[in-house]
């Protein structure tokens, strides 16, 4: 990944909304790419760039951890519980192919469209042959055992493609 590529999407990300966004961070959609605006430790990163390369050449579905950029050295802020230095800045990911098991995007309360839409895709799922879960399965399990871990709080965390 060229530092180019990651300064351009980083341009485009700041003159539109955020896609997504959660407690901490902001998500930026782009073309085949997530750009997250987060707070991160960059041995962590990159220690997990080098496991996500690993766990796509065996052929696990992951989103690679691409690239980072460390925004404003300023802004670095030593984290005396955990005993390392936290940056912020940006996190370039590939964006994962296949439909979340929830795409919470537009969720609330108000709306039960988003309701019936997932209880859709579970019942689509629900009619998959034993060997999408079991690949649906040991997928998470290698990511598991990487020392990465998933949220599984979140729905939208979990890709599938039901056609492979």
């Amino acid at each position: 990944m060229s530092d180019q590529t990651i300064d351009s999407i980083i341009r485009i990300a700041e003159e539109q909304e955020s896609s997504a966004h959660g407690s901490n961070k902001k998500c930026f959609l782009i073309d085949d790419y997530a750009l997250l605006k987060q707070s991160f430790i960059p041995d962590e990163l990159e220690r997990i760039m080098i496991i996500t390369e690993k766990l796509e050449k065996k052929g696990v579905r992951v989103a690679r951890t691409l690239s980072y950029r460390v925004m404003n050295q300023s802004v670095q802020a030593w984290n005396a519980s955990k005993g390392v230095l936290v940056s912020e800045g940006y996190v370039l990911q590939q964006r994962a192919q296949g439909t979340p098991l929830l795409d919470e995007t537009n969720w609330n309360d108000e709306n039960k469209r988003y309701q019936i839409d997932y209880l859709r895709q579970i019942d689509l799922i629900s009619r998959e042959e034993q060997y999408f879960f079991d690949n649906f399965i040991n997928g998470w399990m290698e990511i598991q055992k990487s020392g990465i871990r998933i949220d599984p709080s979140k729905p939208g965390n979990f890709i599938y493609e039901p056609e492979k």
